[in-house]
């Protein structure tokens, strides 16, 4: 199904004689559904949704981290610069053509590009200026400095046994990242995108495929059409407005993991900005049991993450240690955890959860995370419970 705008061709069936077709597809719904599929292959007769599949347990339960960031100074100028450019551009082509979509409508950019491409004009110019400021303000967005150092941060905090595939949307910050990947982690990461050599990008993907690499940095190239069974983390590095990549992406991470662990998904987005803040939320509504979605704040001065009942809960946590006084080395220690463990979905276990997974740490550190994140677990059923008890 994949490539349908291109290839509507395929589906030129000029035979009389009596055929039988079948069509099986995860994002069936492009832009030729009605006019190419439906008379070629005929109605929709069976859908199995993103949350039946998920109930079911036929892909894996995870939790999405939307990540919000911050424009420096000068990013932010020249994003408010543009948005003028465009209000005004916009405002003086809806005077020329009344019947224009609003701003917000789904058909919007669709009748953009049909005026731009009309040769009508004033209008046609207009609408060939507004394409090309949207397409600069989204540039701005994309490129903002903080997305290559919180995704660089971020990977420095996962955990050392994770398959990541971190997914772009240009190719310049995909590349920016890899490099910035290989200097502080050498040889374990791999980049695939149209801007290589297809010899390299099908070595960097065989390498991930078979765990001499755990990274694996991508752009568009890696959405459809390829098959990435191990990864159980996805950064998502930009927003994308298209819902069949949404569908491709999740389907790369969402397999079923042998382990049972849980997969995850970090999404990236500028504050203030076009960029949706909650890009799975169709997906995610009526399964919250089994898809948690955590607000963090990066900050790109500090290198830091931070979520506003996490960094309570540990500040109650290290309060309550240094009332009891315990030993600076032991303070730090949990301060040290604690910073590791805000990314993480750790300080959400049961406490029975979390005392099983220190009794499985293969390592003294990963003994003491544990140990950090039931300290979290119990100040966050204190803190449940002072609720409980509050006076109505």
């Amino acid at each position: 199904m994949h490539g349908m705008e291109r290839h509507s061709a395929m589906f030129d069936i000029s035979t009389k004689a009596n055929i039988y077709t079948l069509g099986l597809s995860a994002t069936p719904y492009c832009e030729h559904y009605g006019d190419v599929l439906v008379p070629c292959l005929g109605r929709e007769i069976y859908s199995y949704s993103f949350n039946r599949a998920l109930k079911a347990g036929i892909i894996n339960k995870c939790v999405i981290f939307y990540i919000c960031l911050k424009f420096d100074r000068h990013e932010q100028d020249v994003y408010d610069e543009l948005t003028d450019k465009i209000r005004k551009v916009i405002s003086n082509l809806h005077e020329l053509n009344p019947d224009m979509g609003a701003r917000n409508s789904a058909s919007f950019f669709k009748e953009l590009r049909q005026i731009a491409g009309s040769g009508a004009g004033d209008k046609s110019q207009l609408a060939q200026t507004a394409l090309a400021l949207f397409y600069s303000r989204k540039g701005v967005v994309c490129h903002a400095a903080s997305r290559v150092k919180c995704v660089i941060d971020l990977v420095k905090r996962i955990r050392k046994d994770a398959k990541i595939v971190i997914f772009g949307e240009r190719i310049e910050t995909a590349d920016e990242i890899y490099e910035g990947l290989n200097r502080i982690l050498p040889n374990e990461a791999g980049i695939y995108h149209s801007g290589v050599h297809k010899s390299v990008g099908e070595h960097a993907l065989k390498r991930f495929e078979n765990g001499e690499n755990r990274i694996l940095v991508s752009c568009r190239t890696l959405d459809e059409g390829l098959s990435v069974t191990s990864a159980d983390v996805g950064i998502i590095v930009s927003s994308t407005n298209s819902t069949r990549q949404r569908i491709q992406r999740l389907g790369r991470i969402l397999r079923k993991k042998e382990s049972g662990r849980l997969a995850y998904f970090y999404y990236l987005y500028v504050d203030g900005t076009t960029e949706e803040t909650d890009i799975f939320k169709e997906y995610t509504r009526g399964v919250e049991s089994q898809i948690s979605s955590i607000d963090l704040n990066y900050d790109d001065e500090l290198r830091g993450f931070s979520n506003d009942y996490y960094d309570r809960l540990a500040w109650l946590a290290i309060a309550r240690a240094v009332k009891s006084n315990w030993s600076p080395d032991v303070v730090f220690e949990l301060e040290r955890n604690f910073k590791k463990g805000v990314i993480a979905h750790d300080w959400w276990l049961t406490k029975e959860e979390c005392e099983e997974n220190i009794k499985k740490a293969e390592c003294r550190s990963e003994r003491n995370y544990y140990v950090a994140m039931l300290y979290l677990i119990g100040e966050r059923a204190r803190e449940v419970q002072s609720i409980r008890n509050f006076p109505k």
